[in-house]
């Protein structure tokens, strides 16, 4: 089984790591939901994009054009929350990868 691993600068913006397709960048954060598969709660990418839009993130250009940094700073979004987006940035660019956070390192990982 072959794995790459991706590591997250804190950072960089999101785009650097994820190629979104130009399509998807002016669509509504709700777009995630569209995206999302049967296995992620449809209650928490509720939440997240009321979070997001709350603080200002509007698309998924938005989104994707700050780094992970300061979408963690975002109060009421933590761990889950941010993994959450990231797997969903994953999915909708189209190379699927389980993302991984580590903390101690400040660093996110996701493998693909």
């Amino acid at each position: 089984m072959f794995i790459l691993m991706l590591t997250i600068l804190p950072n960089k913006p999101l785009k650097s790591n994820f190629a979104i397709p130009r399509e998807y960048l002016a669509k509504d954060i709700s777009h995630l939901a569209y995206i999302a598969g049967t296995q992620y709660s449809k209650i928490s990418i509720q939440k997240l994009t009321n979070i997001l839009r709350r603080k200002g993130f509007y698309t998924v250009e938005d989104v994707v054009n700050a780094n992970a940094k300061h979408i963690q700073l975002i109060s009421h979004i933590g761990d889950k929350s941010l993994k959450l987006l990231l797997d969903l940035l994953s999915e909708m660019s189209g190379e699927p990868r389980s993302v991984h956070l580590d903390r101690a390192n400040q660093t996110i990982e996701a493998d693909h």
